[in-house]
This record gives C-alpha cells, sequence and structure tokens, in this order.
C-alpha cells in the first residue's frame, strides 16, 4: 500500500521524511493527487457546504471509476435525530461550528445532497459510532 498525505507547504515541510509516507504540499480546494481511495477523517464539518462540494469534487477526479475501486472515505459527523439525548450534543456541536468556522454538522440527508452534488453516483452511510459515522462515496 502506499500513503499520501496532503497537507498545507508549511505542515509538510515540518514533518521529515521516512521514505515510507508520501506528504505532498498542496492546497485540496485546487488538486487532490491521483490514488485508489481518498480519506477525509473529521475535516467537511469544518466547511461550509459550497467549500465540501469544492473539496469532494477534486476527490472524485483524484480517484478511478467505481469498477475500479475508486472511492471517498469519510469520517465526519453524521447527525441522527433519533438519538434521543445525544440530538442534543449535535446542536451544540452544530452551534460551535457556527461560531468558529463556516462549517456545521450534517445529518445523512445532508451528506448525500453534498455527494450528488459533487457528482458522486452513489454513496453508504458504512458505520455509525455514537455521534460519528464512515460514509464511503462513489464515483
Amino acid at each position: 500500500m502506499k500513503c499520501t498525505v496532503l497537507d498545507l507547504p508549511e505542515l509538510i515541510r515540518t514533518i521529515p521524511a521516512d521514505g515510507i509516507v508520501n506528504y505532498v504540499a498542496g492546497d485540496m480546494f485546487k488538486f487532490i493527487p491521483p490514488a485508489q481511495v481518498v480519506v477525509l477523517k473529521m475535516v467537511l464539518h469544518h466547511w461550509s457546504d459550497e467549500d465540501c462540494v469544492k473539496i469532494l469534487s477534486n476527490c472524485r477526479k483524484a480517484i478511478p471509476s467505481r469498477e475500479g475501486g475508486g472511492k471517498v472515505i469519510i469520517g465526519d459527523v453524521v447527525l441522527d435525530p433519533a438519538s434521543g439525548p445525544m440530538f442534543e450534543t449535535h446542536l451544540l456541536m452544530d452551534v460551535c461550528m457556527m461560531l468558529m468556522k463556516e462549517g456545521r454538522q450534517r445529518d445523512e440527508n445532508d451528506w448525500r445532497e453534498l455527494f450528488m452534488e459533487a457528482w458522486f453516483s452513489d454513496y453508504e452511510l458504512v458505520r455509525k459510532f455514537g455521534v460519528r459515522g464512515v460514509l464511503e462515496a462513489y464515483p
């Protein structure tokens, strides 16, 4: 397995090369290096819907077809109104995100809309872990 980490140039400069992981300086709003699978962990909730569509569109360009094994794996908050007391926690997290960033927490319908707007053909909510979930989006 080859692993590439994309991050801002000022952060990549501080990481010593280890010969195992390929560190690439860049901007996910402009380009994502080609990959079989792109993983975004706790990234998209920081961004507006418009920005998420830009990021996801670049992810889609970076991966092969679904038949070729291409997918984007996302680990992020997935709101669930049926989660009882946890729903209040979700809402407080949402308010916090709006105050600190342009992002927000999203429910499964919100995620579906982002994937469709970024021209993914399908997605799957693979697993929920309390507040967080793992989603896969397919080109």
